[in-house]
C-alpha cells in the first residue's frame, strides 16, 4: 500500500484537527502536575503524524519534540514550524540521555511495530524518563483481545490491553492504568432497546516511573480519574441491552469461526503442498546421497594417490636436503681447495720472485745448452748411419751382403731395426727365414706382426716364435 493511499485513507478516518486536539487535552493535567517538579524539561512524541499532539504541547508551553518517519508527515509539521525530526523512533528515543524527558508519548505507533521493538521502545521510554516521569501509549483495541494475546507477541498488529499494560509493569515502572475510549455510544443510553452497531474502541496505557522522595507522584485525582468505560467493570442497564451486545458478540464469533475455518482449510492445503515437497525433496536427497556415495568412493581413491604422491614428495624433499647437505660439503672442500690453490699459488709467485729461482732458472739454461752439445754429434752419427742404410737398401747386392752379416750378430740386428723404425724405414721378421728385409722408406707399412720392441724384447719374441713352431711339427 503507497504510503500516500494511507494517508488519504487516515485523514478520512480521524476526526476533524481541532476534534483531535480537544480529545487530546485529557493528558493536560498529568503533564501540568510534572511541569511544576522539572520546569522546561523535555517532552518527545514518537510518531507524531500530523502533529496535533506537539501543537497542543506548545500552545501549553511544553518543550516538545516530534518524530516521524514518513516524509510527507515530516513535511506536514514543518509547515506548522512545529520542532520535528525525520527518524526512526527507536533510534531516537535510544540517541536521548537518561533521565532527560518528562513525558514519552506513542499515539497509534505500537499497533504498526513488531511486538519486539514495542518492548524496547518501553524499556527505553524508562531509562530517559525522570523520576515521575510519564509514558503515554494510545492504541487500538483489538476485537478479541483474549484470542491474540500470543499472536499479537510475534507479529505487528494491534495489541490486547492486557499485554500492552503488562508491558511497562514488566521493565519496572511504578504505576500503570489502563482507559478505554470512544466506546460504542449505546453504552452511555440506557434507552436504546436494540443494538444498532459497535464502533472500534481507543484505549491507552497510562506509565509513571518510580517516585523519588521528596518529589511526589500524580495525585490519585489525575491518574485514577476514570476518562471511559471499562468493558470488564461494566454494569449493564437493562437486560434488553445485554442480550443485544451478546448477540452482537455471537455474529462476531460466527464470523470469527468461519475465517478460523477457512484458515484450517488454507492451512490443510498449505500442509498438503509441504508434504508433496517434502516427498520430493525425498526422492532428491536419496539421489544425492547415492552420487555423495560414489563421488566418496572416487574422492577415497583420489586421496590414496594423493597420499602415495606426498610420500613421494616428502621422499623427493628429503633426498634434496641431503643434495642439498652434499653441494653444502662440496662447497665448503671447494673452498678450501680454492683456499689452498691460492695460498700455493701466492708461494709459487713468492718462489719465482725469489732470487734462488733466478740462479736455478739461469743454471737449468746452462746446463740445457751443454745437453744440446753433448747430443749434437751423437744425432750427426746417428743421421749418417740411417743414411748408410737407406743407400745400403737402395742396392740389392749391398742389402743382400748387408743382411747376411746381421744374421750372426742378432742384438746389433735388433739395434738397426731400432733405428730403421725411428728413421722412418719399416723392417719385418718373415716367416721363412730368421733374417730381415729392409723395404725402401715408405714403400710398405708394418704389418699387425711388427713389433716395436727393444733388442732383448726382440730376441725373447724371436724365441718364442720358434719354440710355438717347433711345437707344431
Amino acid at each position: 500500500m503507497k504510503l500516500d493511499f494511507y494517508q488519504a485513507f487516515e485523514n478520512k478516518l480521524q476526526t476533524e484537527r481541532e476534534n483531535n486536539k480537544a480529545r487530546l487535552e485529557m493528558y493536560l493535567p498529568f503533564l501540568q502536575v510534572l511541569q511544576g517538579m522539572y520546569p522546561g524539561a523535555g517532552v518527545i512524541d514518537l510518531g507524531c503524524g500530523h502533529g496535533e499532539w506537539l501543537e497542543l504541547l506548545k500552545e501549553n508551553n511544553f518543550s516538545a519534540q516530534g518524530v516521524d518517519i514518513d516524509v510527507d508527515m515530516f513535511n506536514i509539521c514543518q509547515s506548522k514550524q512545529l520542532n520535528v525530526e525525520q527518524a526512526d523512533a527507536i533510534s531516537s528515543l535510544q540517541a536521548l540521555a537518561d533521565g532527560s524527558q518528562l513525558l514519552v508519548s506513542v499515539f497509534h505507533l505500537v499497533e504498526n511495530m513488531p511486538f519486539a521493538e514495542v518492548q524496547i521502545l518501553v524499556e527505553e521510554a524508562l531509562r530517559v524518563l525522570k523520576p515521575a516521569g510519564l509514558l503515554i501509549m494510545e492504541t487500538l483495541k483489538p476485537q478479541d483481545s483474549q484470542l491474540n494475546i500470543h499472536l499479537a507477541a510475534d507479529t505487528s498488529q494491534s495489541i490486547p490491553a492486557e499485554l500492552l499494560t503488562f508491558l511497562p509493569e514488566y521493565y519496572g515502572f511504578e504505576k500503570v492504568q489502563t482507559q478505554y475510549l470512544q466506546e460504542p455510544s449505546l453504552l452511555y443510553d440506557e434507552r436504546l432497546s436494540s443494538l444498532s452497531g459497535e464502533a472500534k474502541q481507543n484505549y491507552v496505557v497510562l506509565a509513571q516511573k518510580e517516585v523519588q522522595q521528596p518529589l511526589l507522584g500524580l495525585s490519585h485525582t489525575e491518574f485514577e480519574q476514570q476518562y471511559g468505560i471499562s468493558l470488564g467493570k461494566m454494569e449493564w442497564a437493562e437486560p434488553q441491552l445485554k442480550e443485544s451486545f451478546l448477540q452482537a458478540e455471537l455474529k462476531n464469533l460466527q464470523k470469527e469461526l468461519k475465517d478460523k475455518e477457512a484458515e484450517l482449510l488454507e492451512y490443510k492445503i498449505l500442509s498438503a503442498k509441504q508434504t508433496i515437497e517434502s516427498d520430493l525433496l525425498q526422492q532428491d536427497f536419496s539421489k544425492k546421497n547415492k552420487n555423495l556415495q560414489k563421488n566418496s568412493k572416487k574422492i577415497g581413491k583420489q586421496a590414496i594417490v594423493i597420499g602415495t604422491l606426498q610420500l613421494e614428495v616428502v621422499a623427493a624433499k628429503s633426498k634434496t636436503k641431503e643434495l642439498k647437505l652434499k653441494i653444502d660439503e662440496l662447497h665448503v672442500s671447494n673452498h678450501e681447495w680454492y683456499s689452498k690453490a691460492d695460498k700455493l699459488d701466492e708461494e709459487l709467485k713468492w718462489v719465482y720472485a725469489s732470487k734462488s729461482w733466478l740462479i736455478m732458472q739461469g743454471l737449468l739454461k746452462i746446463l740445457n745448452f751443454f745437453r744440446y752439445l753433448v747430443r749434437q754429434p751423437m744425432r750427426l752419427v746417428l743421421s749418417m748411419l740411417v743414411a748408410t742404410m737407406d743407400f745400403i737398401i737402395e742396392k740389392p747386392y749391398l742389402k743382400k751382403l748387408f743382411l747376411s752379416i746381421l744374421v750372426k750378430f742378432p742384438r746389433l740386428k735388433s739395434y738397426f731395426n731400432m733405428i730403421a723404425l725411428k728413421a722412418g724405414l719399416s723392417t719385418k721378421v718373415t716367416s721363412d727365414t730368421d733374417v730381415f728385409s729392409f723395404t725402401a722408406k715408405g714403400k710398405h707399412r708394418a704389418k699387425q706382426e711388427e713389433l716395436v720392441l727393444s733388442p732383448s724384447a726382440q730376441h725373447i719374441y724371436a724365441d718364442l716364435k720358434q719354440a710355438i713352431k717347433n711345437k707344431g711339427e
